[in-house]
C-alpha cells in the first residue's frame, strides 16, 4: 500500500473519516517494521512518504499523527529514515521493551534501564533503554517530540536448571501464562502481585546494573518486570533527557484493582508523578547520613510485619518510600511471603 500513491490516498482518506466519526484526537501508526519481516527495501522511504500525505490530510482537522518505532539498532538502522519522519510527526514512540523474551534461549529481562556487564560478550550490549532512547536521539529525532515506552507486564521463563536462576541461564522455554493475559511467557504486573501470595517461594531479585527486578516462583519460573521502583527509575531518565513524555503498554495490566497494597495503579501513578516534577506516593524525605537510610534498596520496617521502605538517593538526601505487602503477608528477605515462610515468625 504505502508505495502505490492511489493505495496510500484511499487508506488516507478512511484514515481522516474514521478519526471524524468516532471523535478521536488523531492516529498512531505502529507498523512492525518497515523494509523488516519480508518487507521491501524501499518501505523505509515509503512510510515517510505515507507520513506526509497522512500530515497533510490531518492538518485541516487538527489531527495528531504519531508512530510507535522500534528500540532495538538493527531495526532502526533498516527501518527509519529518522529526519523524515521527524518532520512529519507530532510524537515518536519509542518501544523500549520486549528487547528480550521467550524468543531467547536464556534469561534476561524484557525492559533493562541499562546494560549489564555480560551484555557485551553475549552481543546484547543495545538492548537497554537508555540507549535506545539516546540513539534515536543522535539520528535527528527531537526530545521534544520523542516518548520513552515503558511496559506494565513482564516477560519470562521456565528454567532448564532451578538452581541456575542468574541472567543468562538456560531456559526450557516460555514461563507459565497468566490467569488474565493468557499468553505463555508473560505476566501483567497484576498478575504478578497476585503470584506473590500464591507461592511461598516468590522472590523478588533486585538488579542494580538494570535498575529493575525479577522474581523466581514455583521452582522454576523466571520473570524479568517492573515494579514502582524500577518505573522511578525510567520515568526519571525520561525527565533527566528532557524527552516529550512517556507512554505504556498497557493499562489494564497495571494493579488497577490495588491488590498489591500500593493504591490503584501504582505504575501509572508513579510514572505521572515523577513526569509532573511530584515524588511518588507515600514519601518522605531525611537528610543523609542517618535516619533509616543507609544504602539504595527495599528494608524491612520491622520483623514479622508487612511494613517495608524504599530508599532512594536524591541529592545528598534519601526519599523514602513507605509500603506495605498484601493482607495476610510479611515483608521478609527481599520479598512479600506468607508469614509461615519465615522460619522467625511461624507460631
Amino acid at each position: 500500500m504505502s508505495a502505490d500513491a492511489g493505495r496510500r490516498s484511499t487508506f488516507v482518506a478512511s484514515c481522516v473519516d474514521l478519526l471524524k466519526q468516532y471523535g478521536f484526537d488523531g492516529l498512531d501508526m505502529d507498523w512492525e517494521y518497515p523494509a523488516n519481516q519480508g518487507g521491501s527495501p524501499a518501505d523505509k522511504g515509503n512510510f515517510v512518504q505515507l507520513l506526509r500525505d497522512l500530515k497533510a490530510a490531518f492538518a485541516p482537522n487538527g489531527f495528531l499523527l504519531t508512530a510507535a518505532v522500534s528500540a532495538g539498532k538493527n531495526t532502526i538502522d533498516t527501518a527509519y529514515d529518522v529526519p523524515g519522519m521527524s518532520q512529519t510527526l507530532d510524537y515518536i514512540s519509542v518501544m523500549a521493551y520486549d528487547m528480550h523474551g521467550a524468543f531467547d534461549s536464556y534469561t534476561h529481562h524484557n525492559a533493562p534501564l541499562f546494560a549489564l556487564p555480560l551484555d557485551q560478550s553475549h552481543n546484547n550490549q543495545y538492548f537497554n533503554d537508555d540507549f535506545a532512547v539516546r540513539y534515536w536521539l543522535s539520528l535527528g529525532a527531537p526530545k521534544e517530540k520523542l516518548v520513552m515506552g515503558m511496559p506494565v507486564y513482564g516477560r519470562g521463563f521456565t528454567l532448564a536448571d532451578p538452581s541456575n536462576n542468574g541472567f543468562y541461564a538456560p531456559t526450557a522455554g516460555a514461563g507459565t501464562a497468566g490467569p488474565y493475559t493468557r499468553e505463555a511467557g508473560i505476566l501483567g504486573f497484576n498478575e504478578i502481585c497476585e503470584i506473590q501470595k500464591q507461592y511461598g517461594d516468590f522472590k523478588r531479585i533486585w538488579n542494580d546494573d538494570i535498575k529493575a527486578p525479577y522474581c523466581t516462583f514455583n521452582s522454576n519460573q523466571w520473570f524479568g518486570y517492573d515494579d514502582t521502583e524500577s518505573i522511578t527509575q525510567k520515568a526519571q531518565l525520561i525527565v533527566n533527557l528532557g524527552l516529550a513524555g512517556g507512554m505504556v503498554w498497557s493499562v489494564e495490566t497495571d494493579d488497577f484493582q490495588g491488590k498489591c497494597g500500593l493504591g490503584n495503579n501504582p505504575i501509572l501513578n508513579t510514572i505521572k508523578k515523577v513526569l509532573n516534577g511530584q515524588s511518588p506516593p507515600n514519601e518522605a524525605t531525611t537528610k543523609a547520613p542517618g535516619g533509616r537510610c543507609s544504602s539504595a534498596g527495599y528494608f524491612a520496617a520491622g520483623s514479622c510485619s508487612p511494613k517495608f521502605y524504599y530508599c532512594l538517593p536524591n541529592n545528598g538526601q534519601w526519599i523514602i518510600y513507605d509500603l506495605s505487602c498484601a493482607a495476610g503477608t510479611i515483608y521478609y528477605r527481599g520479598s512479600c511471603v506468607w508469614s509461615n515462610a519465615s522460619p522467625e515468625c511461624q507460631g
